[in-house]
């Protein structure tokens, strides 16, 4: 009786005014998708953001989810929201700018399609500026003989062991982004002539050529023997099993699977850094730049087109890219560069990396 009273009057309950949650679903689910026509990555990017600017909202200033309204979107609250998730939730500058950009979208959203009063806070809201990162010097990454000592413990012989191998030497060689190689489906394995490459969805839908090295092109076809006997083209390179069906790797899983080489590999070099996805990205980069490819084609390379014109754009084709690498690596083996002293400086780092 006494659940069933309370379970009623929860049902009783209305949210005040549901602007803002409303807000929220129109423009997670009409606006961004049909209007802005953005990308799945980017939608999930806003809707992280929105969900813990509501979390904040709740467990900081103590608002029912049945209070929450537009008029909680001001200069103040957007500050310390900012500060809850550097302290609390630990982002970094990078992170919190991009959490203050989405925030800002979303009330320019509610101002012109759900709440004209809100224009009173637009200047305020406007005035916000990004944070200045700390100056953390060089990006880190690992050397030549790190990568080596990395690479040598997966036990290629067992059937996880020669998986996650593929997946951190594919990390490394092609320096994408973790999401870019988990979104890898089988269709996106090339050949052209005696080149092996993959085709690559990055950020803002752009796509790219990025070719491979012998050592991960023959870790590729060892790797599908035993993982796609059914050469189905549209399943993920790498997968879960669930219900008998394979679905892409999560990000969780490839943390797991870093972590654990990341403390195997600590037994061999106590020196050995925090082990990410990110980490094989900056490494590979650094080793392209030690190597002496210049900074246009690395960022080609790496996904990001700011350094570049267009005419350099249309003719780096994956071909070139292939020289490029070859040109600087050598022909024999391109997944192990030979290491020099250089170091990448701020300036040119922030050029790398689009900034």
């Amino acid at each position: 009786m006494w659940f069933t009273q309370k379970w009623e009057n929860q049902k009783m309950k209305k949210i005040k005014d549901p602007t803002f949650l409303e807000g929220i679903r129109d423009f997670l689910n009409i606006y961004l998708p049909k209007i802005k026509n953005s990308s799945p990555n980017t939608i999930s990017s806003y809707k992280s953001t929105l969900s813990m600017f509501v979390d904040y909202l709740q467990q900081s200033l103590n608002y029912s989810i049945y209070n929450i309204n537009t008029g909680l979107m001001t200069q103040e609250n957007i500050i310390d929201f900012l500060d809850w998730c550097k302290n609390d939730k630990g982002n970094g500058t990078s992170t919190l700018n991009n959490r203050l950009s989405a925030l800002k979208t979303f009330f320019t959203y509610l101002l012109k399609y759900k709440d004209a009063s809100l224009s009173t806070s637009a200047n305020k809201i406007a005035d916000i500026h990004k944070l200045q990162d700390e100056d953390k010097g060089p990006h880190e990454y690992l050397s030549q003989d790190q990568m080596r000592i990395l690479l040598s413990i997966p036990e290629r012989e067992t059937f996880y062991g020669l998986r996650d191998l593929l997946l951190i030497a594919l990390l490394y060689d092609s320096a994408c982004r973790i999401d870019e190689i988990l979104s890898l489906k089988l269709n996106a394995i090339r050949y052209s002539g005696n080149l092996c490459f993959i085709n690559v969805t990055g950020k803002g839908r752009k796509s790219r050529n990025l070719p491979l090295g012998k050592t991960v092109e023959l870790l590729i076809k060892e790797y599908l023997e035993i993982f796609h006997k059914d050469t189905i083209k549209d399943n993920y390179l790498f997968y879960v099993m669930q219900n008998k069906v394979k679905r892409k790797m999560s990000q969780d899983n490839t943390s797991r699977i870093l972590k654990k080489y990341e403390i195997l590999t600590k037994k061999i070099d106590p020196s050995f850094p925090h082990l990410h996805s990110h980490l094989l990205r900056h490494s590979r980069s650094q080793h392209w730049y030690d190597a002496g490819i210049n900074i246009e084609e690395i960022a080609l390379l790496l996904g990001h087109s700011q350094l570049t014109t267009s005419l350099t754009y249309t003719f780096f084709t994956v071909n070139r890219k292939k020289e490029a690498i070859e040109m600087a690596l050598g022909k024999n083996e391109v997944f192990f560069p030979t290491e020099t002293s250089i170091i990448l400086d701020e300036e040119t780092i922030k050029k790398l990396y689009g900034l």
